[in-house]
């Protein structure tokens, strides 16, 4: 497995962890979002 697929993976996994978080905590919403797509690009 390349170093790539790797972050890659270890970056979903943490997106999915915050993503639960800040999914209960609307305060929180607006950083999470901005996470995921630093994350998708």
């Amino acid at each position: 497995m390349s170093n790539v697929v790797w972050h890659r993976y270890l970056g979903m996994l943490q997106l999915t962890r915050a993503l639960r978080y800040t999914w209960h905590s609307h305060t929180n919403l607006i950083p999470g979002l901005t996470f995921m797509l630093a994350v998708s690009f």
